[in-house]
C-alpha cells in the first residue's frame, strides 16, 4: 500500500492530464515495472518448457527440435493510455530519416509479427503498383 497513490483508487479529486497522471502514478508504475521483469523471465522459461514438451510428445505434430532455440517474447500492454497518433507520427519521422527500421517501428507500435506484416505490405505494393511498360 505504501507505493500506491490515492489516484490509483480513483480519489484524485481533480482532472489530470496524461503527464500529470503518469507523474502521480509513478510509484505504482515503478512497482509494476519491477514485477514485470521477474514475470517476463518466468513466462519465457515456462514457454520454453511448454515448447520442449510439445516436441517431446509430438503435440500438434511437432518434431524434435522444431521450435528450437525456444525464444519467445512477452508483450506487456501499456499501463497508461497513450497517444497512438503521436507515436505513429514519431515512428514515421524516424523511419523517413533513416534512424529506425520499418520492423522496429512496427514492433514499437505493437505489431505481433513485424516480419510477416512487412512481407504482406511488400506483396500488396507489388500487386497494386502499375505494370511497367517498356518503351
Amino acid at each position: 500500500m505504501s507505493e500506491t497513490p490515492r489516484t490509483a483508487f480513483g480519489d484524485s479529486g481533480r482532472l489530470l492530464s496524461g503527464v500529470a497522471l503518469e507523474t502521480e502514478l509513478r510509484p505504482l508504475i515503478q512497482r509494476t515495472l519491477r514485477k514485470r521483469i521477474s514475470w517476463t523471465a518466468g513466462l519465457r522459461r515456462r514457454n520454453a518448457l511448454v515448447l520442449r514438451l510439445a516436441e517431446r510428445f509430438g503435440l500438434g505434430g511437432a518434431q524434435p527440435g522444431e521450435f528450437a532455440p525456444y525464444r519467445t517474447r512477452v508483450i506487456w500492454p501499456p499501463m497508461l493510455p497513450r497517444d497512438d497518433a503521436q507515436e505513429v507520427q514519431n515512428n514515421l519521422a524516424l523511419v523517413a530519416a533513416g534512424l529506425r527500421s520499418h520492423r522496429t517501428a512496427m514492433d514499437d507500435l505493437g505489431t505481433e509479427d513485424p516480419e510477416s506484416d512487412l512481407r504482406r505490405v511488400l506483396e500488396d505494393r507489388a500487386r497494386l503498383s502499375p505494370p511497367h511498360t517498356q518503351v
